[in-house]
């Protein structure tokens, strides 16, 4: 090569083209390994599919939102709400009621916890705007509620008028029939029971103002609890109300469901493996069937309670709480 560089003229320029061709020769017999090394190399400049952003891209767009599913609790742990979980803007709205033949009342509602007493049982809160209507079925399962506001009747077929309203205790048994009257817009926090017909068990109303609802010593050797029952028929539910004085009282497995809502002070209650919930004021709570654990009574609590069991009940029911640790 040195020596065609030597060369000047045309002889120069002939020695650069005869070098040129020898190099292109060359490069075509490159061994079959280096050609595919080449070939890779060459292909590089072009431009790549992003296949794989793609289709990533695309399962992103046409798949939905991964939804937050709240954690499963243990089947014998507690579970309690505040108010503000049935405040009424957190209701569903139904829709107008059927049957009616006075307004225009619209049904909400929002279920809590759901089949209770192996299934035969649950609670919820439900509101209703003024109206009436009637209800000519006989009532399939029997209802306990609890008036958090407003007014409102139900009317027996022979035209007896049951009234409540804030604070009232009310039980519509198994086979009532008759008609509502809202009169002002009501709220209220509700469990309802499925059962066997219950023979010779009244169907009529039951209705207990708040102030009727304490005194009176719950059956047991208990001194510092409180409380009446205002309704109990075996087989579908217990309804009344409790007080206790501060202390800590342990609750053994329980054979049936209670669902307290809470109308004064502060407790905290404590499942059985030390997990604990501070109840107040308006909070509701289930302790289902086999739950144990204690409360921790911080200052005198009330509340009123629906206890509900799977089957027909065999013995009185129990007291609540035991005999408290230290007062």
């Amino acid at each position: 090569i040195a020596s065609a560089y030597r060369v000047s003229g045309s002889s120069h320029s002939s020695s650069c083209a005869f070098l040129w061709s020898h190099h292109m020769a060359a490069s075509t017999a490159l061994p079959t390994q280096l050609q595919s090394a080449s070939a890779v190399c060459s292909n590089r400049s072009k431009p790549r599919k992003a296949f794989r952003l793609d289709v990533i891209t695309r399962a992103s767009r046409a798949s939905p939102p991964v939804e937050y599913k709240k954690p499963t609790c243990p089947a014998h742990w507690l579970s309690a709400a505040p108010l503000s979980y049935f405040a009424v803007d957190q209701l569903e709205l139904k829709g107008p009621r059927k049957n009616t033949d006075r307004g225009d009342p619209h049904d909400y509602g929002k279920p809590f916890v759901k089949g209770m007493a192996g299934g035969t049982a649950s609670c919820g809160s439900w509101a209703c705007s003024a109206g009436g209507w009637g209800s000519p079925s006989p009532r399939g399962s029997t209802e306990f509620f609890f008036v958090l506001s407003g007014r409102g009747s139900v009317t027996d077929p022979d035209g007896t008028p049951h009234p409540f309203g804030p604070g009232d205790t009310v039980v519509l048994p198994k086979g009532w029939y008759g008609r509502w009257d809202i009169e002002e817009f009501i709220h209220k926090i509700w469990v309802v029971k499925e059962h066997e017909d219950l023979p010779g068990a009244s169907v009529t109303p039951v209705v207990v103002p708040l102030g009727a609802l304490a005194g009176g010593n719950v059956s047991g050797d208990l001194a510092v609890q409180q409380g009446r029952t205002v309704y109990d028929v075996a087989g579908a539910l217990a309804v009344g109300s409790w007080t206790c004085t501060p202390g800590c009282y342990p609750v053994p497995a329980r054979a049936s469901t209670e669902t307290v809502h809470i109308l004064k002070g502060t407790a905290f209650i404590t499942n059985s493996d030390g997990s604990s919930r501070r109840c107040a004021l308006g909070d509701t709570v289930v302790l289902p069937e086999g739950w144990s654990g204690h409360y921790d009574v911080v200052e005198n609590c009330t509340a009123v309670f629906a206890d509900v069991c799977d089957g027909p009940r065999t013995v009185q029911r129990r007291p609540l709480m035991g005999r408290p640790f230290y007062e």
